[in-house]
């Protein structure tokens, strides 16, 4: 039996699990073909030092313990005090439960105190992550997925909790869709996968709409264009306003570019356009600097040169005054970057691109770096493109021991 008496205080934790320790514990879950249940201390530990390359010195001073003390866990000392408990299962980022730990109340209260709860923590994230903070994003919503993992498991009959998981996994697949490596959004299109069959049972309209926009945004990331287009088409039929049509418009154009569909993409973005001329109001995604970004590259994409040099005049001051999420200034850089590159403003285009690199490191945005490397290749004979992909591929480099290498599962 689990003790409950009162613990010796513990020294300050380090700080709480970071990005790069979330990230991976994300990535590991994704890849079981069972779900992970630590049901000891022992076995949580060593799987926990493992998945994160750590030593038991490095263990001990993330849970602030002594080192001998990890090694005896490890070996097998039996655990049975409460707070130090909870204490671990913080650290570690897992739910509490998965050290056998019994949660207070029925699944059912449970379920009700979480879903009061979650509503919070979602739009917290979503804050965080539009003020360019993707990696602490995640931290908050990782554990709240798991703790709803686990609620859901137990009762398959409440459909707020699972619409409430939904939106989770929604957000975690944004999020996730700023933070992987190119190689890795196969992760950001399991979580919208998971939220797509919860929508589809018990999901209304406007819920649909956001998780199909935001599965078909990634499965366009991921170069599953088939499938992207069918997704972004039902959101955009579904969507309740001319916002969220205009969002779902702008991904559809993005998508087509990417193909290189001339004429799908010319009467998309026109339908982009249009939402935008209409609108009067702008959201943080869906504004005339993230309308620009879309209609730029899509010209890029689909080979209609000749339009760029006047579009990319047309900054006005209504652009530069809206909110805009920091990543979409990055975006939005290297997009114009890739433009000054093909006709001929080589200097101008490495300047965008060397603002575009800044950005992408004060928002750990790994792929928008591969993109970069990528764009300045083509003009890598002028000497100073060199210079310039080479910082690139060491903040790639960097970003990437930061988080971890990922590859798609086989």
């Amino acid at each position: 039996m689990i003790e409950t008496r009162a613990a010796p205080p513990l020294p300050p934790l380090a700080p709480a699990y970071s990005s790069a320790f979330t990230l991976r514990s994300i990535v590991d879950t994704v890849r079981r073909t069972k779900p992970l249940r630590l049901s000891d201390v022992s076995q949580a530990l060593k799987h926990f030092r493992s998945l994160h390359q750590l030593t038991q010195r490095d263990l001990a001073t993330l849970l602030g313990f002594d080192q001998s003390y990890i090694s005896k866990l490890e070996n097998g000392q039996n655990l049975r005090d409460l707070a130090t408990l909870k204490h671990i299962a913080t650290c570690l980022g897992i739910p509490v439960q998965w050290l056998g730990i019994p949660t207070e109340g029925s699944p059912s209260m449970q379920s009700s105190e979480l879903i009061e709860v979650a509503p919070s923590v979602i739009r917290l994230s979503q804050t965080v992550r539009e003020n360019g903070r993707a990696d602490a994003a995640v931290d908050e919503l990782w554990p709240l997925i798991l703790r709803l993992d686990i609620l859901a498991a137990q009762d398959k009959s409440d459909s707020r909790l699972f619409l409430t998981l939904a939106a989770a996994q929604a957000m975690l697949g944004v999020i996730l869709g700023d933070l992987l490596p190119e190689e890795a959004l196969w992760v950001s299109v399991h979580f919208f996968k998971k939220a797509v069959a919860i929508a589809d049972e018990y999901g209304d309209a406007m819920l649909k709409a956001e998780v199909y926009r935001g599965c078909g945004n990634e499965l366009r990331k991921h170069k599953q264009y088939t499938e992207a287009i069918s997704y972004l088409e039902k959101a955009f039929f579904l969507a309740p306003d001319g916002i969220t049509k205009g969002v779902a418009a702008a991904l559809l154009a993005r998508t087509y570019g990417e193909m290189g569909d001339k004429e799908n993409f010319r009467d998309v973005i026109g339908s982009v356009l249009y939402a935008q001329d209409k609108a009067t109001s702008f959201t943080p995604t869906f504004n005339p600097v993230t309308v620009h970004e879309v209609h730029v590259r899509g010209l890029l994409n689909v080979g209609q040169v000749t339009l760029l040099p006047s579009l990319l005049e047309q900054d006005t001051p209504r652009s530069l005054a809206v909110s805009v999420a920091p990543q979409w200034y990055v975006i939005s850089q290297l997009t114009r970057a890739e433009a000054q590159f093909c006709i001929g403003k080589i200097d101008d285009g490495l300047a965008n691109l060397k603002k575009a690199l800044i950005g992408a490191e004060l928002c750990k945005l790994p792929h928008q770096v591969q993109r970069a490397i990528r764009s300045v290749q083509v003009v890598e004979a002028y000497g100073p493109a060199k210079a310039v992909g080479d910082e690139a591929k060491i903040l790639l480099s960097k970003l990437s021991r930061q988080t971890f290498q990922i590859s798609s599962p086989q």
